[in-house]
This record gives structure tokens, C-alpha cells and sequence, in this order.
């Protein structure tokens, strides 16, 4: 079981083993299997998630944007913001948080301050699979 959080930056993300550089300060978190897009997370239970960088032109990229550009659309509420975003986007940081030994919601909790880190270094806003988007920790829409 996994659980996708994404980064939508107005900045051009720096590669990941810049960005693990940056992190290297953070908890107890060691990356391995790192390279200029990806990277996987790990603790002391096990691999808790994975990452990866995003730009536009490698496909990915914008299939991820058409694919939150249409959970934007089915939500209710104000959406300008988050077309704003969208349309601004240089770059995705994507979160595959995966189930660890001691569950999902442990693995999300101990990837929080990278959670934290990523918006106050970065112009942009977090999508939240089935939950919506947010501006730090405020839902700015809801999609669930």
C-alpha cells in the first residue's frame, strides 16, 4: 500500500542528489539508490518511501499535471489558486510514501519534515492523492 504526495513547484527544483545534500541534516532519514531524478528513503524499519524529480518534456511531468489538473476540476470551492500553480509549474517532487513495519501513517509522520522543508524553500503547493491540494499544512482545495 502507498500513499503519492506532490510537490508542485513554480521553481525549478534542484536534482535529487542536490536536494538529498540539503536534507542531510534532516532526522533520521538515510536515501540510497540515488540518482539525478531519484532516490529512495529509508529508515531504521525499513524503505519508507520514494522520490523523484519531474520537469517538463519527460513525460511524466505533464501526464502528472493533466491527472491533478483534473482532480482541481471535480473538487468544489475556489480553484484559482491551484490553476495558477499548475500552470506556473517548473518542476514535481513526488512522495510514493510506502506502508513500513509500522504502518502508513508512521512512515507519512517521519517523512514530515521533509514535508515542512519543501514549501518553505520552494514556491508551490503540496497534492495530497484523494485529499487535495495545500499551501504548507492549509488546504487551499478540498478533492476528497
Amino acid at each position: 500500500m502507498s500513499f503519492y504526495l506532490r510537490f508542485i513547484s513554480e521553481d525549478k527544483l534542484p536534482s535529487v542528489p542536490e536536494l538529498v545534500e540539503r536534507w542531510s541534516g534532516l532526522e533520521t532519514l538515510r536515501f540510497s539508490e540515488v540518482d539525478a531524478s531519484s532516490a529512495t528513503i529509508e529508515d531504521d524499519s525499513g524503505v519508507i518511501a520514494a522520490i523523484e524529480v519531474n520537469r517538463p518534456g519527460d513525460g511524466l511531468f505533464e501526464e502528472e499535471l493533466s491527472e491533478m489538473r483534473d482532480d482541481a476540476e471535480s473538487a468544489d470551492g475556489d480553484k484559482s489558486d491551484v490553476f495558477r500553480v499548475l500552470d506556473a509549474a517548473q518542476s514535481t517532487l513526488a512522495f510514493e510514501v510506502l506502508m513500513s513495519a509500522d504502518g502508513l501513517e508512521a512512515s507519512v509522520s517521519k517523512l514530515g519534515p521533509l514535508f515542512e522543508w519543501v514549501p518553505q524553500n520552494f514556491k508551490g503547493l503540496i497534492h495530497a492523492d484523494g485529499e487535495g491540494f495545500y499551501r504548507g499544512r492549509d488546504l487551499v482545495l478540498d478533492v476528497g
